[in-house]
C-alpha cells in the first residue's frame, strides 16, 4: 500500500532566546518537528544549537555538536527555562509590568486581554488553577483597568452569582 504524503506546508522553526514566556510554544514545536523525528541525535543537536540565541545559547555553549550530548543539552534547557514555576513567574511579571488600560482605548484593552489570556492558559496548562483565584493576582489585573470597566465587571460578576 502506498503511503500518502502530507500536503501540509513545512513548519518554520523560530529561534529561542531564553525567554520563559516563549518556552511552552517553542519547545512543543521543536519536539514535534525535530525531537520526535527518526534522525540521528547529531542532526537533532545541530538543529537545536542553530535555533538558540541569547541566554538559551549561552547555557549550552560549552556543549559541542556531538549527538552524545543532545539529551543533556535538552535537559539543561528544560531545567533553566521550562520548569512550570519559571514560566508562571515570567507570566506573572509580564502581567505586573503591563501598562494600565486607558479609558476608551480599545488597542490597549486588546493588548492587555492578550496578556491576561496567556497567563490564564499557562496556569491551566500547569494545573495551577488556585493562582487564578488568588486575590492578589486578581487585584493586580483589575487595578490595570479603567474605572468604567471595573464597574462593568462588578455588575457582570454580581449577575452571574
Amino acid at each position: 500500500m502506498r503511503e500518502i504524503s502530507s500536503q501540509l506546508p513545512k513548519l518554520k522553526l523560530i529561534s529561542f532566546d531564553g525567554n520563559p514566556l516563549y518556552w511552552p510554544e517553542w519547545s512543543s514545536k521543536f519536539i514535534a518537528t525535530v525531537d520526535k523525528r527518526h534522525i540521528p541525535d547529531t542532526e537533532k543537536m545541530s538543529h537545536l544549537k542553530t535555533l538558540l540565541t541569547g541566554k538559551a545559547k549561552a547555557v549550552v555553549s560549552g556543549i559541542g555538536y556531538s549527538g552524545r550530548f543532545y539529551e543533556a543539552a535538552w535537559e539543561i534547557l528544560v531545567r533553566k527555562f521550562g520548569r512550570p514555576h519559571v514560566i508562571i513567574d515570567a507570566q506573572l511579571e509580564r502581567l505586573r509590568r503591563a501598562a494600565p488600560v486607558k479609558m476608551h482605548d480599545s488597542v490597549s484593552l486588546i493588548h492587555f486581554s492578550t496578556i491576561v489570556l496567556s497567563f490564564i492558559n499557562v496556569l491551566k496548562e500547569y494545573k495551577q488553577i488556585g493562582d487564578l483565584r488568588s486575590s492578589s493576582t486578581l487585584h493586580m489585573a483589575i487595578e490595570k483597568l479603567p474605572p468604567n470597566l471595573v464597574v462593568a465587571l462588578v455588575v457582570l460578576c454580581g449577575r452571574q452569582r
